[in-house]
């Protein structure tokens, strides 16, 4: 879909927390988090990835996050 409409994915299998703390300031434009249901600290651990994840986002940058509905994470 993304080459359809001319635009480049980049696919990152990384430990999440790590590579986004690593990460630039604004380097993505969208992040999209996608955690397992039996993600160790639960929603605690969401909620970091989550202030993680917008610190990589520019001003109108775009993060979608996961919530598994299965997983009871009220965040």
């Amino acid at each position: 879909n993304a080459q359809r409409n001319c635009q480049q994915v980049q696919v990152i299998a990384a430990d999440p927390a790590t590579y986004l703390t690593e990460a630039s300031i604004g380097q993505f434009e969208c992040i999209t988090i996608d955690p397992p249901a039996d993600l160790e600290g639960g929603a605690t651990t969401l909620t970091q990835l989550q202030s993680d994840a917008f610190r990589c986002l520019p001003a109108g940058g775009v993060l979608h996050s996961i919530k598994p509905a299965h997983s009871g994470y009220t965040t």
